[in-house]
Formats: structure tokens, C-alpha cells, sequence
């Protein structure tokens, strides 16, 4: 009895089987096909259960069987042959079978807009494609429909927009510049050629790995390995028939693809218990804040109301969808762009010129991006040559009215995209060209014609993420190599799920040499960064360079025509002139008054922390310091006049500031505007003051009260002025003696006091560097004042104030204009041009001082990586270098000497750090510290 029960239930089992394949394989694709032929929509002939796949098969077999006889991009009739073969025969509309399933070849704007806007809900991936993945990404956003897909990307939208988006910037750099450094050091161990695509591979891996996985991003890459291998095995099994049941067969495939898929679970599953541990134990408060983290959040939500809960297996699948997602098609993107502009020099300059423009020689931000245009068009140009799908698939889960079309349920609705971005009815006769200037104009309708992360609700969620990330790794890379295609490459598109190059992308890398031309008003201005050009044009060619005529006449009214501003002939005697105030004995006489002048500020400063203040403005004090100093070595006995003089520079400093951003020309400075008028009355009162500070001198040796005018700056230059006139014909005369004792006081207290105040705002930042260089002054000193004999002896000192100098330097910019033509290592310098050397950028450049540039690490200066008038440039460098350097390191060893061995300093939380240009790197709010006296035993 219980073998005839066993019996009747296999017969009634097996024919149930029996009826669902004969349902599955002939009565619905026989219902399908009717359905669709009374409205006109038919297509080539299905075999029995394979349907059209050999025929596609040995379509794109044959079309792929050979590489394209040369770099162009009608590609369509090589990927989708049967399209264009079946599209000829039956018309836009046909119907053809991948196996059992009925597909609907759809290629009308207005009907892909409908289905992809209204018809969200009751379409999405379909049977075959949620197992042709299964063990690829599962069941993740990409694979989901319905409910599931709507609570999916309700759950992770947020890690794609906003300030979060934003915060991805700073991983996609700092990848990207670790990418740029690998390809520099290639190209200077001798390797020219690259295949573009393997790096960039490994790079939007590392991107996805950093914002999926945060800190577990090496087990990350891990995992980018194994999902690849996974992915080349899934898309050789797409190629066949899939029926029910068959991944239980045990054929060598299946195994492959079960031990690869527990591998990579595996590993996914080590850092989320990692996280659950972490969480559990108390470690941590979450499960993190980046998309891992996200999706165990939402885990811990036992269930939603609307009946959607997250699992483990869901997570892993979640985890996979994006990494294939986030990595895969942005990586192709960046490759394919390579090779187009790589075959397109002319669009690789314009867009190289634009990001100088945009970004100047500054990694790219997301306020950067928007401005990249002309980026902007040739990414679109590239997603629409070689959009990252071929195709879009849509299920109908239910019967539809679809335009003038009855959409029965199971046909399967495929937007051929590949033959929609090639389409010259569309696009025009040169659809097939690489014209990103089409984009300008906007021929196209996202979601219509244009369809790279297709439209409607079910569009990418993550396509501004790969946005950005394609145009800030393009931006880096293309302002930092040029590129041309290899005669190795090998241009064979095919089809891996995405649109791959066979062979790989072969390019020539030439790291470009920082230069570009900009101007300033009617002033072409080079950048130049190149540490030997540098050199040589700072020692071979001082006497044919100089300052130009716009620099000169902006700070006419500030310093006037003193050593600072001065060229030729003219700079050559006024640096013999003033040179010997700064050398020997004479600069070692200052050490009094540079002890005298801090012994005051700090009494001052103790007598304020006595009085109950505990925050101070440093900048302050350092100015109004470096000023006393600068006036007793100018003007000696008249330093109390010369404090007055440095009030007024100060102004007259801040109103050129701001002249020096709007344009200049001839005769401008006679117009009666009220600058004018105010630049005039300031630089008067100087010169008054200045006057009587003269006169004074020259009426004591002219009634005998002195026998000259002077030990001090102004007594020297004095004296020289009696010369009445040299040998070689230079004489000075008031208005340059006056305009040079201006210079000097600028030069002289305002880029001293800013090294000071940078200096201290560091310390204060950095305590444990504090307490080191406290405990060298006080072995050195002993608790006395610094003298000129203890100054060597303090290296840590040193390379503190070197490493100040390296992050604020006093000039950002070192200009030099060409007076005649000349040969500057391979250019040709023309007269007229004015040379741009960027310190600022020089001494943050982390191929000059590594990935720590940004960083305060006075101990680099320890082994002297940098070269002196090369890459380490805060005097400048040659003949024309700072006349005073010695005299402002001298003085800020000593100030500095005086007040770490007196106070502790540490910095304010008022403090906000903001650096601004006005001539010079000044924080624009000061530096606000807090000091507390030392007790001295």
C-alpha cells in the first residue's frame, strides 16, 4: 500500500513538472508570441528550448572573432550584430528568445521614457538575470524588484548623496595621488608604457574598498579579486541555457562557483562579526559610518512596518552589488576616456588647460567639479560610446499598455542602449565620432536618448558617486601626464557583462612638467616648478630677469624703488650699498637690541597673565615687536618716530593688497578716485616723517654736533649719498634713500613677525615638538638669554623654523620677467615674459617631500632632503636672494629662544585657522594662544 501511495506521488509530482515545463517552455512563450504578432511585433524563428541564444552566439562570435582594423567607434554591428541584422529584417520592434524568454527589442524615446516612469512598479529583472548572478551579487539593489528593490534603495540612497557623498572626495584623492606617485615612479625607473586599465582597476577598487568597508578596505581588495574571477565565470555561463535546477548539476563550473562565492562570504562575514564584536564588547557605540555600517544599522531593526527586514545573506549580496557596481563600470569609464583622449590630443589639451584654470595646480575639490565643463562633456561623450551597459532589461510582471503596445506579462522589454548612443538619426552622421562638444548644446534627453545609469525611479543610485570619482581621478591625471596611445594597443571592444577592452588599454605616460601660462592684465606670467630650472634661472640669469612693470607699479606708493623692486644695474648698487648691514660684526651687533626689544614684550605679556588675561593675540605682540626691532637698526636713536612709520606701511600695505587684484594700466594712478587720493595722503605723511628723520641727521653734521650720520641703515645710506656721484654712475638720492629705508622696514618686521606668528601657532599645535626644543634652549642657554655664540648650537630650533618656513613661506609666489631673450633649459624664454615660481606649492609637493608634505614634521630637515634655491625656496635663491635672511633667522632664534623659555603656549579654541594672501600668508582672524609662565628654578 505505501509503494502504490509513494508510486501515485511521483506520477502526480512528475506531471505536475511535466505540465510547468510545458507551461514555462511552450505555453506562455506560445501565448507571448501571438500576442505580440497580432500587433505587428515579430522576429526571428526560436529553436526549441534554446530560442535564438546559438544564433546570437555565432553572431557575435563571428563580428568579435577579429580586432577593428583601426581606432573607431562604430561598434555597434561588432557587440550587438544581432540586433542590427534582426532590426533590418523585422524593424525597430522584434522579438527574439534567450532560451525560454521572450525579449522585446524597444528602441523609441517616448516609450523607454513611459516604461522607465510609469511602469517602475510592475517591471524589473527578470528569472534568467537574477540567476545568471545569483552567486555573482545575489540579491542586492541591482537584482531586487518590487517592495524588496524600493526598501533596498531607501536604505542606502543616503550613503549617495549630500555631505556624505561629499566626504568620499578625500578618499578619492588621497587613492588617486598614491596612483599618480606608482606611475611617476614607474615612469622613472624607465617604464613609457602602461596598460591604463589595470590601474585603474585597482583604483576605483581601493576607492569602493575605503567607502564600503572604511578601515577594512585591505580585506576589501581581497574580495575586489575574488568578485572579479566570479564575474568572468558568471558571464561565460550567461552565454548558455539556464533551466531550473541546473546549478545543482555537479559539473566543474558549479563547484568553481560555490567555493569562489563561500570564499568571498567568508571574508565578508569576518568584518562583519568584526563589527558585531566591536559593538557587543562595548568598542564601539556603532556599527560605523560607512555603507557596511549602514546596512548593520538597519539590521538591527528587527522588522519595518511595511514587513522588510535586512539579513546577513541580504547584507553580503548588498556588499557585493556595490562593490561590483562602484568599482567595475567607473573603472571602465576612466578607461575608455584614457584611450579617447589618448587618440585625441587636441580635447586632452583643452581639457588639460581648463583644469589648470579651475583648479590651479591644487588637487580637485567638489567645488571644483562643477566648473570642469569641458570634463563634464568628454565623460558624457565617453558613457555614450561606450556606455558602461549594452542593454537595459525590464520583466513585465504584469499585463501594461505601453504606448500603442500591449505589454503581456513575462515579455521581457530590452532597450538596446549601445545602438541607441550610436544612433545617427539621433546623434547625426557622426555618431560614431568622438565630438564631446556635442554636449555643449544638450542634443540629448537623459532618459530618452542618453542612457548610460538608465532613468526613472530605478536609475544608478550611485552615478553621482562615479561622477565625481571619474572627474577627480581624470583631473589629477590628466594635469599631471600626458598621454598617447600605443602602437601596441589593440582596439577589440567586447562584452563581459560590460563593454571591455580585450587587450586592455595600452598608453604612453610623459609626466608633464609643471608649466602653463596665465595672464595677469596685459602680463603673460609662466608657472614654472621644475627644481633645475629654477636653479639656473636664479644663478645664471638674475642680471636679464627681474621684477616687471605691473610689480613695480603696485607697490610704487608702498616701498617705492628700493632693493626690493629694483633690476639691472640699479639692484646691483643698492645691494652693495646695503649688503654690509647685514654681515660680520655689524649683523651680530643687533643680537642687543633684538634681546633688549623681547625682554620687554615679555614683561609685557607677564605682567598680563599676572593681571588675569590668559589669551592672547601672538600676531600681535610678534608685529608690534619686529617693528621695534626693525626701527632701532634703521633708525637708531628715532625708533620711536620709526613705530609711526610702520602704523602708516601697514595701511598703505593693505590698500595695495587690494589694487593688486584689479587690473593696472599707464596713467591709472592719476585718476582722482578716492584710492588714489588716499594712497597719495598716506604715502606723503611717510615720506614726512622719513624727512624729518633726515633732516634731523643732516643738521647735526652740518653744525658739528655729529661727525656723521650714523652706525644704523639710514646713517649708511646717508653717508653714501655724499658720494656724489660713482665711478661706475649711481648715486642715490632722498627719494630712494627713503624708499629704501621702506622696503627694509616692510621686509624687515612684517615677514619676520608672520614666521613667528606661524611658528608659534604650530608649537602651540604641536606640544610634544614644544617640549623638545624647551629642553635644547635650556641646555644650550642655561637659563640666560641667547647670544649669537648660542644660535648654532639650537638645530632643533633650526629645523622648527624651517619647517614654519616650508608651510607659511613668507613669499607664495617668486616672479622673475625676462628683460631679453633667453635659453632656460629646453625653452626658449621670450622678452616680456614674466616667470612664476609657486613656493607655496613647491614646498607642499608631496613628490618633493613625500605623502607627509602637509604635515608638521620638523625632523625632515634633519637629513636635509631639500636643496637650498631648488625645493626649498623661503629666501629665494642666487644672487638676488634675501639680502636680510640672516638678520630675520637670527632674530627669530632669539625671540623664539626668549619666549618658549618663559612661557608654555597652547592653542585657543577661539582660534579658527584660516591663512589668506595680503602680499604675504597671514591668518586671517590671528592667532589666538593661551600662556602660562614657566616656574624657573
Amino acid at each position: 500500500m505505501v509503494v502504490v501511495i509513494l508510486l501515485i506521488c511521483i506520477i502526480l509530482m512528475s506531471l505536475k513538472i511535466a505540465y510547468e515545463t510545458l507551461l514555462c517552455y511552450y505555453l506562455i512563450p506560445r501565448r507571448i508570441t501571438k500576442i505580440m504578432e497580432k500587433q505587428g511585433v515579430r522576429g526571428p524563428k526560436p529553436r526549441f528550448l534554446v530560442g535564438n541564444i546559438l544564433d546570437m552566439a555565432s553572431l557575435v562570435s563571428k563580428s568579435t572573432s577579429n580586432d577593428m582594423d583601426s581606432i573607431h567607434h562604430d561598434i555597434v554591428s561588432r557587440l550587438l550584430p544581432h540586433y542590427v541584422a534582426w532590426s533590418k529584417i523585422y524593424g525597430k520592434r522584434f522579438i527574439f528568445w534567450n532560451g525560454r524568454e521572450p525579449r522585446m527589442c524597444l528602441s523609441e524615446a517616448d516609450l523607454i521614457k513611459e516604461l522607465f516612469s510609469k511602469y517602475n512598479t510592475v517591471s524589473g529583472k527578470s528569472w534568467l538575470q537574477q540567476e545568471g548572478s545569483k552567486h555573482f551579487i545575489g540579491r542586492g539593489l541591482l537584482m531586487a524588484n518590487g517592495n524588496d528593490w524600493y526598501h533596498q534603495r531607501h536604505i542606502v540612497a543616503p550613503a549617495f548623496i549630500g555631505d556624505k557623498l561629499k566626504s568620499y572626495e578625500g578618499y578619492m584623492v588621497e587613492c588617486t595621488s598614491g596612483m599618480l606617485q606608482s606611475l611617476r615612479n614607474a615612469v622613472k625607473s624607465g617604464q613609457m608604457e602602461f596598460e591604463i586599465g589595470e590601474y585603474m582597476a585597482r583604483l576605483t577598487a581601493e576607492i569602493i574598498s575605503r567607502t564600503e568597508f572604511d578601515s577594512s578596505y585591505e580585506k576589501g581588495k581581497q574580495i575586489f579579486h575574488l568578485l572579479t574571477i566570479l564575474q568572468k565565470k558568471c558571464a561565460q555561463a550567461s552565454r548558455h541555457l539556464c533551466f531550473p535546477g541546473s546549478r545543482f548539476f555537479p559539473s566543474k563550473y558549479n563547484r568553481d562557483i560555490k567555493t569562489l562565492k563561500m570564499e568571498v562570504e567568508r571574508l565578508l562575514m569576518e568584518i562583519i562579526q568584526s563589527r558585531k564584536d566591536c559593538v557587543e564588547i562595548g568598542r564601539s557605540s556603532s556599527y560605523g559610518n560607512d555603507l557596511l555600517g549602514m546596512l548593520l544599522n538597519e539590521m538591527q531593526k528587527k522588522r519595518s512596518s511595511n514587513g522588510f527586514s535586512l539579513n546577513l545573506q541580504l547584507i553580503m549580496d548588498e556588499c557585493k552589488t556595490f562593490f561590483f557596481a562602484g568599482h567595475e563600470t567607473t573603472a571602465l569609464l576612466l578607461t575608455w576616456t584614457v584611450m579617447l583622449l589618448a587618440s585625441n590630443p587636441s580635447w586632452q589639451d583643452k581639457v588639460r588647460e581648463e583644469i589648470n584654470q579651475v583648479c590651479k595646480g591644487d588637487s580637485p575639490t567638489v567645488d571644483h567639479l562643477p566648473k570642469l565643463s569641458l570634463l563634464s562633456m568628454i565623460i558624457n561623450e565617453s558613457l555614450r560610446l561606450y556606455p558602461p551597459a549594452t542593454v537595459l532589461p525590464r520583466m513585465a510582471f504584469e499585463n501594461f499598455k505601453l504606448g500603442d503596445l500591449n505589454i503581456p506579462k513575462g515579455l521581457s522589454i530590452w532597450i538596446p542602449v549601445l545602438a541607441i548612443h550610436h544612433s545617427e538619426e539621433i546623434w547625426g552622421k557622426d555618431a560614431n565620432e568622438f565630438r564631446p562638444d556635442r554636449f555643449a548644446s544638450k542634443p540629448f534627453t537623459a532618459g530618452r536618448n542618453f542612457l548610460p545609469f538608465a532613468a526613472g525611479p530605478r536609475n544608478c543610485v550611485g552615478q553621482s558617486f562615479a561622477l565625481m570619482e571619474a572627474k577627480i581621478i581624470l583631473a589629477m591625471l590628466i594635469s599631471k601626464f600626458r598621454f598617447t596611445i600605443s602602437e601596441n594597443y589593440r582596439h577589440a571592444p567586447i562584452i563581459v557583462l560590460t563593454i571591455k577592452p580585450k587587450y586592455g588599454v595600452q598608453v604612453k605616460l610623459t609626466p608633464l612638467r609643471k608649466r602653463f601660462v596665465f595672464w595677469n592684465g596685459t602680463e603673460p606670467r609662466m608657472c614654472l616648478s621644475e627644481a633645475d630650472l629654477i636653479k639656473e634661472l636664479f644663478s645664471k640669469y638674475s642680471n636679464v630677469s627681474g621684477k616687471s612693470w605691473l610689480q613695480q607699479q603696485g607697490s610704487k606708493h608702498f616701498i617705492g624703488r628700493g632693493l626690493l623692486m629694483a633690476n639691472g644695474d640699479d639692484w646691483y648698487h643698492q645691494r652693495h650699498i646695503v649688503a654690509p648691514a647685514f654681515i660680520g660684526d655689524k649683523l651680530k651687533s643687533y643680537a642687543g637690541y633684538m634681546v633688549e626689544c623681547t625682554s620687554g614684550m615679555l614683561q609685557s605679556l607677564g605682567n598680563a597673565v599676572k593681571s588675569g588675561q590668559m589669551e592672547f593675540e601672538i600676531g600681535e605682540y610678534m608685529t608690534r615687536l619686529t617693528a621695534e626691532i626693525i626701527s632701532r637698526t634703521e633708525f637708531d636713536s628715532s625708533y620711536e618716530k620709526g613705530k609711526q612709520i610702520f602704523h602708516l606701511l601697514t595701511t598703505l600695505q593693505k590698500k595695495c593688497a587690494q589694487a593688486s587684484r584689479h587690473l593696472c594700466f599707464p596713467g591709472s594712478r592719476f585718476f582722482p578716485s578716492k584710492y588714489n587720493r588716499d594712497i597719495k595722503t598716506l604715502k606723503m605723511e611717510v615720506e614726512r616723517l622719513l624727512m624729518e628723520i633726515i633732516q634731523s641727521r643732516k643738521d647735526c653734521v652740518e653744525i658739528g654736533r655729529s661727525s656723521s650720520y650714523g652706525n644704523d641703515l639710514l646713517g649708511m645710506l646717508l653717508n653714501e649719498m655724499q658720494k656724489k656721484r660713482s665711478s661706475n654712475g649711481s648715486s642715490l638720492n632722498l627719494q630712494l634713500i627713503m624708499d629704501e629705508c621702506k622696503t627694509f622696514f616692510f621686509a624687515g618686521h612684517e615677514t619676520t613677525a608672520l614666521l613667528l606668528t606661524w611658528t608659534v601657532m604650530l608649537l602651540a599645535s604641536n606640544p610634544s615638538w614644544q617640549d623638545k626644543v624647551r629642553e635644547e634652549i635650556n641646555q644650550v642657554c642655561k637659563g640666560d638669554s641667547p647670544t649669537v655664540d648660542h644660535l648654532p648650537k639650537l638645530t632643533l630650533l633650526s629645523m622648527i623654523i624651517n619647517e614654519s618656513l616650508r608651510l607659511y613661506p613668507p613669499a607664495t609666489v617668486l616672479p622673475r620677467m625676462a628683460f631679453e631673450d633667453f635659453k632656460l633649459g629646453d625653452l626658449n624664454i621670450p622678452k616680456g615674459l614674466s616667470i612664476w615660481i609657486p613656493v607655496l606649492a613647491i614646498h607642499h609637493s608631496e613628490e618633493i617631500w613625500g605623502k607627509d608634505a602637509n604635515e608638521f614634521r620638523p625632523d625632515r630637515f634633519a637629513s636635509k632632503p631639500f636643496t637650498a634655491g631648488r625645493n626649498f625656496l623661503p629666501f629665494a635663491a642666487g644672487p638676488r636672494n634675501c639680502v636680510g635672511q640672516s638678520f630675520a633667522l637670527m632674530e627669530a632664534k632669539i625671540i623664539l629662544a626668549m619666549l618658549i623659555s618663559k612661557f608654555r603656549f597652547t592653542i585657543s579654541e577661539n582660534y579658527r585657522h584660516a591663512p589668506v594672501i595680503v602680499l604675504t600668508i597671514k591668518p586671517k582672524y590671528g592667532v589666538q594662544v593661551k600662556l602660562t609662565p614657566l616656574i624657573t628654578t
